[in-house]
C-alpha cells in the first residue's frame, strides 16, 4: 500500500516537472520573438526610413518652388537644395556721363591752367574750341570744356548726286549728221572766292578803355591793363605814349569785344593776355598820363596816374 502510494507520488512529481517545462520554454520563445521582432523593426528604419522620409522633404515646395513643378534628385543634401533658392543680381546702373561746361576765360588763365582745373588734357580743348595754337586765348573768351572727353563723330552717308542725262533730239535716220553749234564742257570753271580782310570799325564805335596802371616806378611789376567793351580791333600799329622815355608799339594782335590785355615793362614772352615791352628801367612814374592811339595817331583812351 505504501508503495503503491509512493508510486503515485512520484509520478505526480513527474507530471508537475513536464507541466512546468513547457511554461520556461514559452517565455524563452517569446523573448527570442521579441529580440527578433525589434532587430527587424531596426532593419526596416535604417534602410526604408530614408527613402520614405526623403520622398516626403522632396515633395515640399521649396523657395517659393512650385509644388507641381519636378523635385530634386534623388538623394540631393538640404543645404544643396535651400541653396538653389538665391536672389537674383540687381541690374547694372548705367555711369552718368560728363556734361560739356562753358568756361569763361579770366585774366590771367592760360590753356595748361584751364586743363589742370578741370582735369581735361589741353589738345581736348583746342580741338573742341577750334583752334591750334595753345597761346590763342582771351579774357572774356568762352571756352567749351569737354568734361566727358570729345564725342567720337557719327559717319554720314552723304548721297552721290546722280547724273541726269541730257536729251538728244530724235532725228529721223539719214545720212546727215549735223553736229551741235557748241561743245558741252563738263568741267566746271573755277570761280575765285573772296578772302576776307579785317576791316576797322568805326571810330565812333570803338570802346577801348585803360582800366588801371599797375606797380609805375617798378620796372618788374609796371603793368598797363587795357579792357576791349566794343567790337573786336586789331592793335597792330597802335601805341602806348606818355612816357618820358619812348613809345610802346603793340604787335599784331586781334583784342575780341570783353577781352583785355596787360603791358608789362619788363621781359617777357608775348602771350595773347600779356605783352612785354623789354625794358630794363621803369616807363611810368606818377604824374604821367598814358596815352592809348590807334594806327591813325588818333586818341582812343588814356589814364592819370596818380
Amino acid at each position: 500500500m505504501d508503495e503503491t502510494k509512493n508510486q503515485s507520488l512520484e509520478y505526480q512529481a513527474d507530471e508537475a516537472k513536464s507541466a512546468a517545462l513547457p511554461g520556461k520554454t514559452l517565455w524563452l520563445v517569446i523573448g527570442i520573438n521579441a529580440l527578433v521582432s525589434t532587430l527587424i523593426s531596426l532593419l526596416v528604419v535604417l534602410i526604408v526610413g530614408p527613402w520614405v522620409f526623403g520622398g516626403a522633404i522632396r515633395g515640399l515646395p521649396i523657395g517659393g518652388q512650385d509644388a507641381t513643378q519636378a523635385p530634386a534628385a534623388l538623394g540631393t543634401p538640404l543645404d544643396q537644395l535651400a541653396a538653389t533658392d538665391e536672389t537674383p543680381p540687381l541690374p547694372a546702373v548705367p555711369t552718368a556721363t560728363p556734361e560739356p561746361i562753358l568756361y569763361v576765360v579770366e585774366v590771367g588763365d592760360s590753356l595748361s591752367g584751364i586743363g589742370d582745373r578741370f582735369g581735361v588734357p589741353i589738345e581736348d580743348i583746342m580741338e573742341a574750341n577750334g583752334f591750334d595754337d595753345p597761346d590763342y586765348l582771351q579774357a572774356g573768351q568762352t571756352l567749351l570744356i569737354p568734361m566727358g572727353g570729345l564725342a567720337e563723330a557719327t559717319p554720314t552717308f552723304t548721297p552721290i548726286p546722280v547724273p541726269t542725262g541730257t536729251v538728244i533730239p530724235f532725228d529721223p535716220p539719214g545720212n546727215d549728221v549735223t553736229p551741235p553749234a557748241n561743245d558741252i564742257s563738263l568741267t566746271p570753271t573755277p570761280t575765285s572766292s573772296p578772302i576776307p580782310t579785317a576791316t576797322a570799325p568805326p571810330l565812333d564805335e570803338i570802346a577801348m578803355e585803360i582800366t588801371n596802371v599797375l606797380g609805375y616806378g617798378q620796372v618788374e611789376d609796371e603793368v598797363v591793363i587795357i579792357y576791349n567793351q566794343g567790337p573786336g580791333v586789331n592793335l597792330s600799329g597802335w601805341t602806348l605814349s606818355g612816357s618820358a622815355l619812348g613809345d610802346y608799339a603793340f604787335p599784331n594782335l586781334f583784342l575780341w569785344n570783353g577781352g583785355s590785355v596787360r603791358v608789362h615793362s619788363a621781359t617777357g614772352s608775348n602771350t595773347p593776355s600779356d605783352l612785354y615791352w623789354d625794358q630794363d628801367a621803369p616807363r611810368w612814374l606818377s604824374g604821367d598820363s598814358v596815352v592809348l592811339k590807334n594806327a591813325q595817331g588818333e586818341e582812343i583812351a588814356s589814364y592819370a596816374i596818380p
